[in-house]
């Protein structure tokens, strides 16, 4: 009868013996059930937690929004092919003061600023200060990030560079909802948990390749003692090798018959059970993942969730948008008049019979099709106010039907034009304080919820609301519809997220840090960056909502296929620092799409190019050049010819589509 005991385990005992990755420093007796039994063996540690077992496990945040002891940037986890570099995740270091401790501290109340001003009580921000830390960590990060991308050799695969183009645009997306969004207290202690765990996940990432690898391979000297990481478990000795080999902490499984061992182990201990919060947040937070650990599967889903649960959601999310955006459509012409796909209303087979000259819709109000003329307006961009003007409004061409797909006809902001539609200043003044109230209010409800998108009216009946008086008891009517409207900008789960609506009495008008009087028109430049905003963020979501739609064979139910496609196609149509929703930092300059010269537009117009390539019906064949390597064999009159194309299939595919005008991009200031 197997004897499983202290003596059997120390049998081989060699204190003047080298430990190898096969011995242990400490050693442990590991039954998960009395038919399995395991020995626990770690050369370079001097303790063993208690390791995860072989059953089933239900992944998700707890109580100070962490994995608990399922967390891979707080405990030791099983060794995953893919994600190794989680081993190389610093610990946590001893030293308060160390700069690196903010990365495992928790937020209280008291980090929480509350904002000042608003239609939504119980929104603000993290402190001023733990930003600051936490911003220049991330600068450090991104530069080490970048340098390793560009000098790296040998040069990565392609997998590794994918994750990690992953891991730094979450960071970033992270650091920017810190430093520029206003959230319930919930969704700052999660973004601040998120940015820790991606900025940790980065820096196991880069330690791994640039230090830990290098050792496993030969290609820098063997550790010759552990680092202070988290490590991993294994039941794999050649992972117990090639850790022990880099300095990186280790424990190794192995079934045990209970005789004598022949290995070097030193001394036997009892496993330490992890030190984590396993109780659940009020309200729990859903389960991310069930099933066992140890599979790539388990930390896909962490990702997905984080990127999902607070991403801002899809304003226009209908019932009509298919699981797969794989349905044929027949196309017209690639010209202006007919440019994008098209079909005969109904979702017929056969190309759609249009007249050659553009069709124009005779409209009540301002033409939408045609720039916004104002000194108040941003500067329109002459290629996109081409394409613009240029749309077939053919109901011929139209692939969705309002009864069916309403919200496709929405805005997720404001059009700007309706902000500064009244002739008087004064009016003027009071729409754009009224937007400035629900600002932040709205820019919160974008990441709790889908399908926000509104009519114009909507919108116009909301802005022309006045929440800065408390309606008297006696006037219901209004009560009603202003209680109406102040629900919308509320988030989802108000008890979840501790927030109400209020009535802003006595708020000032706020934009970017700076008060201005109530009723009172601010300077032109701060008019024009209100609209610029409000014109970014409309293109910004009906560009991601299209390419839903348009691109063919695009799963709609594949979080990852979904986030992975925004990453490679639809980011690098942006500057770095335009593409933030809800919040996008205000330029210095002309960038992006908008820059004052061609040769700075051109990546951006080639980046359209490529995305709008995948998109169903007939494309321009001048598209093609963005599979050219070099810019430079671009002439600037096949630039220019581009960027026209460009607009103008991208204007005519959302009116086919969304049946209305595009929001399209401007430029903030005038151009040189």
């Amino acid at each position: 009868m197997p004897s499983y005991s202290t003596e059997h385990l120390l049998a081989s005992r060699d204190p003047t013996r080298p430990i190898g990755p096969f011995d242990g420093r400490v050693a442990a007796h590991i039954s998960p059930h009395p038919a399995l039994n395991y020995i626990c063996t770690t050369p370079n540690q001097d303790w063993i937690p208690v390791p995860p077992n072989d059953g089933f496990h239900s992944l998700r945040l707890r109580v100070d929004l962490r994995y608990g002891v399922y967390d891979y940037t707080l405990h030791p986890q099983l060794d995953i092919d893919f994600y190794c570099h989680h081993a190389a995740i610093p610990r946590r270091p001893t030293s308060p003061t160390d700069p690196l401790s903010i990365m495992w501290w928790d937020p209280t109340d008291q980090d929480f600023v509350t904002a000042s001003g608003g239609i939504l009580l119980g929104v603000g921000h993290l402190s001023k200060d733990k930003v600051d830390r936490f911003q220049a960590l991330e600068q450090d990060i991104q530069k080490r990030t970048q340098n390793y991308r560009e000098t790296a050799s040998p040069s990565p695969c392609r997998e590794t560079l994918d994750l990690i183009a992953i891991i730094a645009t979450a960071l970033s997306n992270s650091i920017i909802r810190l430093s520029s969004l206003k959230t319930p207290y919930t969704q700052m202690r999660f973004t601040v948990t998120e940015f820790q765990r991606y900025f940790l996940e980065m820096r196991g990432l880069l330690d791994y390749m640039e230090i830990y690898k290098p050792r496993m391979l030969g290609l820098l000297p063997a550790a010759s003692s552990a680092d202070p990481c988290i490590g991993a478990f294994t039941y794999n000795e050649l992972v117990a090798q090639h850790f022990h080999r880099a300095g990186l902490p280790v424990w190794l499984l192995r079934p045990w018959d209970g005789e004598p061992v022949s290995n070097n182990i030193l001394c036997v201990v009892q496993p330490t059970l992890p030190d984590a919060r396993m109780e659940d947040y009020d309200p729990p937070f859903p389960t991310v993942y069930s099933g066992k650990l140890g599979v790539p599967a388990a930390i896909n889903s962490i990702h997905a969730f984080s990127r999902t649960w607070l991403s801002c959601k899809n304003p226009f999310k209908s019932s009509a948008l298919p699981s797969s955006s794989n349905q044929t459509v027949s196309s017209s012409s690639s010209h202006a008049t007919t440019s994008g796909p098209s079909a005969p209303r109904g979702g017929g087979s056969g190309r759609s019979q249009v007249s050659k000259k553009p069709t124009k819709v005779i409209q009540s109000g301002r033409d939408k099709f045609k720039p916004l003329e104002s000194h108040l307006a941003p500067f329109p961009i002459p290629a996109w106010s081409l394409g613009l003007a240029a749309v077939n409004q053919s109901p011929e061409l139209r692939l969705t039907d309002k009864t069916t797909a309403p919200q496709l006809a929405f805005y997720a902001f404001p059009d700007p034009a309706l902000l500064i539609s009244p002739k008087e200043d004064s009016k003027k003044a009071k729409l754009l304080t009224t937007w400035l109230l629900c600002r932040d209010a709205w820019n919160s409800a974008m990441t709790s919820k889908d399908s926000l998108a509104m009519s114009s009216q909507n919108w116009r009946d909301i802005l022309f609301q006045d929440f800065t008086i408390i309606p008297e008891a006696k006037d219901t009517k209004a009560s009603e519809s202003r209680l109406k409207a102040l629900a919308k900008f509320a988030p989802k789960d108000l008890e979840a997220f501790r927030t109400e609506p209020q009535y802003a009495t006595g708020q000032p008008m706020t934009w970017r840090g700076r008060q201005y009087v109530p009723g009172t028109l601010p300077p032109v430049q701060v008019v024009r960056e209100i609209l610029w905003e409000l014109y970014e963020l409309n293109f910004t979501y009906e560009l991601i909502s299209l390419d839903q739609h348009a691109c063919e064979g695009l799963d709609l139910e594949n979080e990852t296929a979904l986030y992975e496609r925004e990453a490679d196609f639809i980011i690098p149509c942006f500057t770095a620092l335009s593409y933030k929703r809800p919040v996008i930092n205000l330029p210095d300059k002309n960038e992006g799409l908008a820059s004052d010269t061609m040769p700075e537009r051109l990546e951006f117009v080639l980046a359209m190019a490529k995305l709008m390539s995948s998109w169903r019906g007939e494309k321009p064949a001048i598209f093609d050049l963005h599979k050219r390597r070099l810019q430079r064999s671009i002439s600037r009159e096949q630039a220019s010819e581009l960027e026209k194309e460009v607009a103008r299939f991208y204007c005519q595919t959302l009116y086919n589509y969304f049946g209305r005008a595009a929001q399209i991009p401007h430029r903030l200031y005038q151009p040189l």
